[in-house]
This record gives structure tokens, C-alpha cells and sequence, in this order.
């Protein structure tokens, strides 16, 4: 799991981290709404709290992260053999 959340802001463990917010940007856009992860490893869950941070941060809504699709457009995370 990312150690972000442990760290003190002026540690600089962000720094490649800032996302400034997006004032021209009102409100989440409908395809990132949600993050689906494909697999439980640890690497695919840090990569999807990084990105709900990251959007968090520049549009101000949190995305919901789903271990299962959702009925709505989504990001998918995951290591794909097959493509639809």
C-alpha cells in the first residue's frame, strides 16, 4: 500500500504527486466517475488510490474504486490478456 497518506506534506514525497486543481472543470467527468480493478494485488491497488488522489485533487469529487465493472463508463486497472 502507498505510504502518501503517512508522510507529512513537506516531506516532498508528493511532490511528483501535485495535481493542481482544474477550475475550468466542474464536475467529475462520467468516465472517471469509477476506477475498476481488475486484480487484488497491491500494485494495481496503490496505482488506483494514486489515481483517485490524483483526480480527487484536480476536480475536487472522489472516483468510487470497484473490484467489479460498473454500469456506467469506467478506468479500468489491471493486467489484460484479451481485449473485447
Amino acid at each position: 500500500m502507498s505510504k502518501r497518506r503517512d508522510m507529512p506534506k513537506e516531506s516532498g514525497y508528493d511532490a511528483w504527486l501535485h495535481y493542481r486543481r482544474n477550475s475550468k472543470v466542474e464536475k467529475l467527468p462520467a468516465w472517471c466517475k469509477a476506477i475498476v480493478v481488475h486484480k487484488t494485488d497491491e500494485v494495481l491497488q496503490t496505482a488506483a488510490s494514486e489515481l483517485q488522489h490524483g483526480l480527487t485533487s484536480m476536480i475536487g469529487q472522489q472516483p468510487k474504486i470497484s473490484a467489479v465493472p460498473v454500469n456506467a463508463p469506467f478506468i479500468a486497472l489491471g493486467t489484460f490478456q484479451k481485449h473485447p
